[in-house]
């Protein structure tokens, strides 16, 4: 039995890192039917409306981040490609590289403060526009939106850390990490339910997770945190002007387009369609997410190993080994969205009060197709950016603008599930124009030489 369990491993290729992303999503995925029982048992349908679009409205923290983490994990990938871990905690190796690493933490931890108090903000003042309607006089939502709001600065202000560590050579240990944490989370949602907290019982998962997360980094990492921040000025600066502005504001862009496209879709259905309509959307929509998120799992384990052979130059290798990646998550996201899908329609032919809380069947197949597209998307999306660029620019507010469009008018007409509909319509029409970008850019990275091809003279 060990040999065949090793033997479809080693066929998946699924290595440590890859395996500890896999736990780390299964646990979500673990957790959402019980969560999923829990709101339809405990919480109102007005009250599940206003759950799942606190999770849309929290999401402006995309917005405000502007892509950093994707550049930080980026950029540290390729500066510690030839750096090591000694046993006393340090990164040693090429000073010119730890110094560069060091600028670099040190411009974003002052980036991510300020973030953070523009987040604080941007939140609490999206929240009095999207949940104050006349519903929300019986649903008491300020207290809980408060705590998930100061909950959310506090994760943003330790995200380059962990986008570090992730570049550094220790992915598998933040994915442990997170995992942990993620566990936590979902844990105390679900004690929140059970206690009859309502919606607070989101805000304080989210706060225990936030919290212990500082916690974890402080003791696991306090000297390379140390080293990182402690000290003088580092004797070689990385230019956020010269350098890391080429591929951040098209970074930027791209996730300003991509809270548009995964994040405001429930508020879109609050407004429009009121909290009923916007709890059953975003209870099968969240479905979906954690389906992408888990088949996605095969390619972005190994983001930041991309990030090391694009720096070493080595094409080939680096193709190979994502399309291999790439492929097997694709087929996966299939998979589950089909069963996923086969499961809605065994609930309502059954006739299980379940089924009134989830979108019809039509829908959710319709959504199962857009999360297999997005997952290529994601895959093909993530290949670019590890050469430190960023053509899907275009495909990305094109997207957004396309969905802007077509799901507030599908909405206004056939509610919830015409917005399943138009989000699905525009995901699949965007499948084509990316794949012709991704072909393109292999075309013409050959013609460069591979090094060359990871610096900002790139054309895009």
């Amino acid at each position: 039995m060990d040999k065949l369990i090793k033997s479809i491993w080693t066929r998946l290729r699924i290595d440590r890192v890859t395996g500890f992303t896999f736990v780390q999503q299964a646990q979500g995925t673990l957790f959402v039917p019980i969560i999923i029982w829990l709101v339809v048992r405990y919480l109102t349908p007005d009250e599940q409306g206003f759950y799942y679009t606190f999770g849309g409205v929290l999401g402006l923290q995309t917005l405000l981040e502007l892509g950093f983490t994707q550049c930080i994990l980026q950029f540290s990938s390729h500066e510690c490609a030839d750096l090591a871990w000694n046993d006393q905690g340090w990164l040693e190796g090429n000073q010119h590289h730890v110094e560069r690493l060091k600028s670099l933490a040190r411009l974003t931890l002052k980036w991510y403060a300020v973030a953070a108090l523009l987040l604080f903000l941007a939140l609490e003042v999206a929240g009095k526009f999207i949940f104050a309607a006349k519903v929300a006089e019986t649903v008491a939502w300020q207290l809980p939106w408060h705590l998930c709001c100061l909950a959310a600065c506090v994760t943003l202000v330790a995200q380059p850390v962990w986008a570090i560590l992730d570049g550094a050579h220790q992915r598998e240990w933040a994915i442990k990490g997170r995992t942990a944490l993620s566990i936590v989370r979902s844990a105390m949602i679900c004690l929140g339910l059970l206690g009859g907290w309502k919606l607070g019982a989101l805000a304080v998962g989210l706060g225990v997770q936030a919290l212990a997360g500082l916690v974890v980094l402080f003791i696991c990492w306090w000297k390379f945190l140390r080293q990182l921040y402690g000290g003088g000025p580092p004797s070689s600066r990385m230019s956020w002007r010269e350098e890391i502005l080429p591929f951040q504001w098209r970074i930027a862009l791209s996730w300003t387009a991509g809270y548009v496209i995964f994040f405001s879709l429930n508020p879109i259905v609050f407004k429009l369609s009121g909290p009923v309509a916007a709890g059953r959307f975003g209870m099968t929509f969240n479905l979906f997410q954690t389906v992408a998120a888990f088949s996605g799992s095969w390619v972005s384990s190994n983001y930041p190993r991309f990030g090391h052979l694009a720096a070493k130059g080595e094409a080939e290798q680096l193709f190979s080994f994502w399309r291999g990646a790439a492929f097997r998550a694709t087929i996966a996201a299939a998979v589950f969205s089909a069963m996923i899908t086969l499961a809605v329609m065994a609930l309502g032919y059954a006739g299980l009060p379940l089924a009134q809380r989830l979108l019809p069947p039509v829908a959710v197949a319709l959504l199962g197709v857009s999360a297999v597209a997005n997952t290529l998307i994601q895959a093909l999306a993530l290949y670019l950016r590890a050469h430190k660029r960023e053509p899907f620019l275009s495909l990305s507010l094109g997207n957004a603008a396309l969905i802007l469009a077509v799901v507030p008018l599908a909405t206004l007409r056939y509610g919830a599930p015409g917005a399943a509909a138009g989000f699905a319509i525009c995901t699949v029409l965007t499948l084509p124009w990316a794949l012709r970008i991704f072909a393109t850019f292999r075309e013409r990275l050959p013609l460069l030489d591979a090094k060359e091809a990871c610096e900002p003279g790139l054309p895009v």
